[in-house]
């Protein structure tokens, strides 16, 4: 079998065509995949992640920053130190988001700003999900939880449950799609 079934019951194949891609299977999906392979402190999806990069870029970018990680609904997130030992993920990956750009019609591959914002994100939401400890050097070293008016506020996603997760996604995703083309 060279398919999943998806959320709304879409065939999902491996070798995807924008009309397998489903907004609401990325939405659905998305929200319920973790970050950082489920080990933060608070629990945080790559659909919360992907909706703080779609806020950290110009406005012509938000929709391909909103939608960077969109191959995960597929094949879930993978902690990037294991990823690089995964010689064909790449591959795997660039053909499922070329069927999603093709489906909501943003450039890929992604652009070098929205590359820097999710670089960001990633520090960010490392610094803040992990409140009890701070990785420096591959020690771990114990610190205070910094003031909120210093960290991005994570309460403002991790705290939801992932079907209204999966409605702001959406819903930020049809206000972009309404707004751009």
């Amino acid at each position: 079998m060279n398919y999943i079934r998806t959320h709304s019951g879409r065939k999902f194949f491996t070798t995807p065509t924008p009309d397998q891609v489903d907004l609401e299977d990325i939405a659905t999906a998305l929200s319920r995949v973790p970050r950082f392979g489920g080990h933060s402190f608070q629990k945080y999806s790559v659909a919360a992640h992907s909706l703080h990069v779609s806020f950290l870029v110009p406005k012509h970018l938000q929709l391909q920053a909103l939608f960077h990680d969109a191959s995960e609904a597929y094949i879930s997130d993978i902690p990037s130190p294991f990823k690089a030992l995964m010689p064909d993920y790449k591959k795997i990956e660039d053909g499922i988001m070329r069927a999603v750009a093709g489906k909501f019609g943003f450039d890929w591959p992604k652009d070098p700003i929205v590359k820097t914002a999710d670089s960001a994100a990633l520090y960010m939401e490392r610094d803040g999900l992990f409140i009890l400890a701070q990785w420096l050097d591959n020690e771990v070293i114990p610190y205070v939880k910094p003031p909120v008016d210093l960290r991005w506020d994570f309460n403002r996603w991790s705290v939801m449950q992932p079907e209204d997760l999966a409605c702001q996604f959406y819903s930020r995703a049809n206000h972009l799609l309404k707004n751009d083309h």
